[in-house]
């Protein structure tokens, strides 16, 4: 997920076709770096791979604000 998301970026910095088409530059950093933080707190929390996906995916499904 995080090599997807710093892939996309890239992308979005080349004016490639991105996921963060969509979103300003700024936005998708933000995003980038808030999923980057829910990471590292459901790591730090120590929750298995599965929880810590299934919480960045609620996040983002709700709508991660930009």
């Amino acid at each position: 997920m995080r090599s997807f998301l710093h892939n996309a970026l890239l992308e979005k910095v080349e004016n490639r076709p991105s996921f963060f088409d969509k979103y300003s530059l700024d936005q998708g950093i933000r995003i980038y770096e808030k999923v980057e933080n829910l990471f590292d707190q459901c790591h730090f929390a120590q929750l298995e791979k599965k929880a810590t996906l299934a919480c960045v995916f609620d996040n983002l499904r709700k709508g991660v604000s930009p």
